[in-house]
């Protein structure tokens, strides 16, 4: 449109340079006229005067010279009406060229606001199209945390309650015992209802020889179950330093809940430990106490009564002892089922966040490859039409060149036929209209130079938008993708490796966006 524009500003200042130099002609030959009326009035008048003077001796050498000087100003009158004339003709010529050029320049405008029209809704269907794409990705990506933040609280849950589960039979477990403890009591104290004769003494210390060796293993079934305890204090320890991971994950009321959890099994562990020191503090007393008792009792139980009362009890012992190791195991293997089913779930979560990562990559290198396709096509269909504007341009030259060599024969020609005298402004006007020809010839190309560069920049300009843009919409993307990567990859060491593939692959994906883009 530029272009076009100053084509026809040219065309008006060269039809302005016309009819100035129309007007001087114009101006020249009104000049002439009144030169030759002045000429032919003093020509009368000093015949007048002659034939007054000297109406018998007239010279008639002066009055051949004054007709020949009015034959040559009648001569060059009509010389110059005739290029007034032929001005006038080339005038008109200029003109429908002028309109004929015009209507050239409309039909170029209108053909390049059609293609700029296109181009235009090629762009907003682009965009419009990488903006659903863009919004597509951004639903599947808050639909998948979504559903890992589902899966991840119900894990969570489900550790809580196995947790509280594994509390619950501990607590259950002590009370056992207190009341195993509580039953021996109350039967020490019925045996030593018991009274026996003096007889017996001797064989009564070796009862209660034997009582202190059933105490004594009674303290070792003790120290075992303290052993019991510990491991399964280890094995929730562990569990619990599973859970915190876990934890790690989740915002800060989650936080704040592995807090008072901890907290709570720190008091429920403090009130275990000091129960069991007063139950051990009461049992030590209790046993002393009935040791001292039994000592001064034995003289008056039955040896038959203790034994078979010291065996009934080691026998309930003993299989109470047996009853809670099986319980024990059962939860050991309870416990290890669990962890089994948690890392399997572990296991396909790091599969499925694996599938997604690449399922995202494949996604970002078929987008790109198919705006390099669009971006070359652009290209191509904009130097097609810089190479078919140049062509026009190229042509609408030649058809000056020619229009002015046949315009500069057509004058030489007419010149060739004119006088000496006029010889010296024809070539002054042949010079003045090369220069004219030869500048204004200058100034479409440098024009037209000036239109190809300022096109091919704002190609280069909008080829470079448009990488800029697509390399910031991917570089978001892979960003974020790296974010929830890093957040993720610290659940476990199996998912820091996949997270550190992930990595490798969208540098390779950022390596290609900067050369695609150089």
């Amino acid at each position: 449109m530029d272009r076009q524009e100053a084509e026809m500003t040219s065309a008006m200042k060269e039809s302005e340079h016309l009819r100035n130099k129309l007007r001087r002609l114009e101006d020249d030959l009104t000049e002439y006229r009144l030169k030759n009326s002045d000429l032919t009035e003093e020509l009368v008048r000093k015949v007048a005067e002659e034939n007054k003077r000297k109406e018998e001796t007239c010279d008639f050498f002066k009055i051949r010279e004054l007709e020949e000087k009015l034959y040559d100003a009648n001569e060059k009158i009509k010389y110059l009406e005739g290029e007034l004339n032929e001005i006038k003709h080339n005038q008109e010529i200029a003109k429908e060229a002028e309109n004929i050029k015009k209507a050239d320049t409309e039909v170029e405008m209108k053909i390049m606001r059609e293609a700029l029209d296109e181009a235009l809704k090629q762009k907003s269907i682009l965009q419009k199209r990488f903006e659903s794409e863009f919004n597509q990705l951004r639903n599947v990506n808050t639909a998948q945390e979504q559903q890992l933040l589902d899966d991840f609280e119900w894990k969570l849950r489900e550790v809580e309650q196995s947790c509280k589960k594994k509390i619950l039979d501990a607590d259950k477990c002590k009370r056992d015992l207190e009341a195993q403890v509580t039953k021996l009591t109350v039967e020490v104290e019925e045996l030593s209802k018991f009274k026996n004769a003096e007889a017996e003494l001797a064989q009564l210390r070796t009862v209660s020889h034997e009582h202190q060796r059933t105490i004594r293993t009674i303290t070792r079934q003790k120290e075992e179950l303290q052993v019991n305890e510990k491991i399964l204090n280890e094995e929730m320890s562990r569990i619990k330093a599973s859970l915190e991971k876990e934890k790690t994950h989740i915002a800060t009321l989650q936080a704040i809940h592995s807090r008072e959890i901890t907290e709570k099994n720190r008091k429920h562990q403090f009130k275990l430990d000091q129960q069991k020191i007063e139950l051990q503090e009461q049992f030590e007393e209790r046993l002393k106490k009935e040791t001292l008792r039994t000592k001064v009792d034995c003289e008056k139980h039955h040896l038959e009564d203790k034994r078979v009362a010291v065996e009934h009890t080691r026998a309930q012992g003993e299989s109470k002892l047996q009853e809670q190791k099986k319980k024990w195991e059962k939860q050991l293997q309870e416990s290890q089922h669990q962890v089994e089913v948690l890392r399997e779930r572990v296991k396909d979560s790091e599969r499925l966040h694996r599938q997604e990562v690449e399922s995202a990559v494949t996604h970002s290198d078929q987008s790109m490859l198919e705006m390099r396709r669009k971006f070359d096509k652009l290209d191509m269909s904009y130097q097609e039409k810089i190479e078919k504007a140049q062509e026009t341009h190229e042509q609408e030259i030649e058809h000056l060149n020619e229009e002015y060599e046949r315009r500069l024969a057509q004058c030489e020609a007419s010149w060739q036929q004119q006088l000496s005298t006029t010889r010296t402004t024809l070539e002054l006007v042949k010079e003045q209209m090369r220069r004219d020809t030869y500048d204004q010839i200058q100034h479409l190309r440098t024009q037209h130079q000036r239109e190809l560069e300022e096109q091919w920049s704002r190609l280069i300009q909008e080829r470079d938008e448009a990488l800029a843009e697509l390399e910031q919409r991917h570089r978001t993307t892979i960003e974020s993708l790296r974010t929830e990567i890093e957040i993720r990859s610290k659940k476990s060491n199996a998912e820091s490796e996949v997270s550190y593939g992930v990595k490798d692959a969208l540098q390779k994906v950022l390596t290609n966006v900067f050369n695609f883009k150089s």
